[in-house]
């Protein structure tokens, strides 16, 4: 998960380093990309706890840190998944966020995927791609980085309970995994997910966001 993984693999031991980067300041809402830093949480999340500052940080503001990840690398590809604003807002909401906030954390992440999915090689996904179609969404995906398959043709899912059954935060790195035959997947994930999201914001929400 990126919490867990991207301080590693760019900062590997120069902890100091590290600290020194939650402190330096951008053109992004450093308010939200902050959120690793343990003295500097994001403004809208300062009262929800760990799990709440886990959740933002780990689902897109880190692309903030893009292009110094990719001067670290030999060779680096950005993959792009957008979601449409109407489902992802309300998760958000759900999730502690004020509609307001939501809307704004959208926008911030929206706008560096936007500069990202420009540079050379970057592949741009769609997640009701993948929702509509799992197993030609990961074929293609694989194909487009040339990956493998697994030889045993299967994938692994985590379970996650969702929408108005997902009462908290759920930590990704936990919990029951599962490895399925590709084939099968659609047979795993809710295609409803994004219209039953946007059934649950009222009209004038709709609007505003």
């Amino acid at each position: 998960m990126p919490y867990r993984e991207w301080h590693e693999g760019v900062f590997g031991r120069f902890y100091k380093l590290r600290k020194a980067a939650c402190h330096v300041g951008g053109a992004v809402n450093w308010t939200y990309a902050r959120s690793d830093c343990p003295d500097r949480p994001p403004r809208g999340a300062q009262r929800k706890g760990p799990s709440t500052l886990r959740r933002f940080e780990g689902d897109g503001l880190l692309i903030a840190f893009d292009d110094a990840i990719g001067r670290g690398f030999m060779e680096a590809r950005n993959l792009v998944l957008t979601r449409h604003p109407l489902p992802m807002c309300e998760g958000l909401i759900r999730s502690g966020l004020s509609e307001a906030s939501a809307i704004k954390w959208y926008n911030d992440v929206t706008s560096l995927m936007f500069k990202a999915s420009g540079k050379p090689d970057a592949l741009l996904l769609r997640f009701e791609d993948l929702i509509q179609s799992p197993d030609t969404f990961v074929k293609s995906l694989y194909d487009a980085l040339g990956i493998a398959a697994a030889e045993d043709g299967r994938i692994r899912f985590k379970v996650k309970s969702f929408g108005t059954e997902r009462t908290t935060n759920t930590n990704a790195t936990t919990g029951e995994k599962l490895r399925i035959k590709l084939d099968k997947a659609p047979d795993h994930i809710a295609l409803d997910v994004n219209t039953r999201a946007v059934a649950r914001l009222d009209r004038s929400a709709r609007q505003r966001i």
